[in-house]
């Protein structure tokens, strides 16, 4: 059913979608990066093979006036969606993501 989880760690911890809630400011330069690891010491078949941080920021901050006198405008940093120390493997963030794709989608070219 659509509220039943797939246990294992979400993508996006409370803590970070209470402040995304809570504080939908999206600025220019807005990124979610995704950060894929591999540990070549684990077996090529376990899930512990590769691992995936995904991180984001809300772009540019501060007063925009002053980037126009500076050139320069800050970017707030990165921060992971997910708890920092509970790393997703690569299959977990297939299998969170999997309701969002398409399968067999085909090209129109």
């Amino acid at each position: 059913s659509a509220g039943e989880r797939a246990p294992g760690p979400p993508l996006v911890c409370p803590e970070m979608e209470r402040e995304l809630t809570e504080n939908p400011i999206f600025d220019y330069l807005t990124q979610i990066v995704f950060r894929l690891y591999e540990d070549k010491r684990a077996p090529q078949d376990s899930p512990e093979r590769y691992r995936v941080e995904v991180l984001f920021s809300p772009g540019a901050s501060g007063d925009p006036s002053k980037t126009l006198e500076e050139g320069v405008s800050p970017l707030e940093p990165l921060r992971p969606l997910h708890e920092a120390d509970q790393a997703l493997t690569y299959a977990r963030l297939q299998e969170l993501l999997s309701p969002f794709t398409v399968n067999g989608a085909k090209s129109n070219t």
